[in-house]
Parts: structure tokens; sequence; C-alpha cells
């Protein structure tokens, strides 16, 4: 991984420059969040699980073959821009046996 003054992939911002001021990007929560997902026990395994909702991704975890974690993402994108109240969505996870 590369961590550049200024870059927009970067992690976080840890000096301001002409165009950024300092901060923590996005990035940086979604590697924390992998991070957590994946964990340091057993052997880890993960597969996509089907939502019905092109905006909602979902993930299974397993460890040594059993589930462990379930991970939802929503990806509809909000910013201080965007009008109205949030969409909300209802997802049903089915077929969660073994890896």
């Amino acid at each position: 991984m590369q961590q550049l003054t200024g870059a927009l992939f970067s992690s976080w911002q840890p000096v301001p420059t002409e165009h950024r001021s300092p901060g923590v990007r996005g990035n940086f929560y979604g590697q924390v969040f992998a991070a957590d997902f994946i964990g340091t026990k057993g052997k880890f395994q993960v597969g996509e699980l089907s939502t019905g909702n092109p905006h909602i991704i979902a993930y299974a975890g397993y460890n040594d073959g059993t589930l462990s974690k379930v991970a939802l993402l929503d990806l509809h994108f909000y910013n201080s821009t965007t009008k109205g109240k949030r969409l909300t969505s209802t997802v049903k996870l089915t077929g969660l046996g073994g890896a």
C-alpha cells in the first residue's frame, strides 16, 4: 500500500497542501472494516451473498467452514449536496450454510 501526501488513494492527509486539508479519508475506514471482517482466527473464507438489490452487497465470512460473520454494504452515494431522506433497504439473506 502507498501513502503519499496529497494522493487521493491515501488513507489520510497528515498536513495541509495547496489543494487538500488534513484529515482521515473514507478508504481508511474501509481498510479497518476489511481487516476486522477477515480477522485472525482459523482458516477464513469469504463467499458473496445475493441480496436482490444492486445497491446492497453482502458477504459471508466462514472460519474453518463455520459461518462467523456477515457483512452488508450499502453502495448508495450520499454527500453534503444530497437532498431528501436517505433510502432504506430490507435484505433477506438465505443459503448461509457451510463454505
